[in-house]
């Protein structure tokens, strides 16, 4: 599979099944143009999710590219977190 048709599956397919369906192997062959990514990712049309009624909010941030925290470490700066 080009490495381009791997990318709009993910971005594109509607079911976390496409979206995770793992190809046998990956060529970059054929690039092609940029692709212009959606505003939001492929989602089932049924997919809503439930209200938060609580009165807190618990965020989580990471990564998992970084080595130890002695050796790398980040932050983040001026977030915002907007009720809906």
């Amino acid at each position: 599979m080009e490495l381009r048709e791997f990318a709009e599956q993910v971005l594109f397919a509607t079911s976390l099944e496409a979206k995770l369906r793992a190809p046998d192997s990956i060529t970059d062959e054929h690039p092609g143009v940029a692709l212009i990514a959606p505003v939001t990712p492929g989602r089932p049309n049924n997919l809503s999710f439930k209200p938060h009624t609580g009165t807190t909010a618990q965020l989580f941030f990471f990564s998992n590219a970084l080595q130890g925290a002695a050796d790398e470490s980040w932050g983040l700066d001026n977030v915002k977190v907007y009720a809906l």
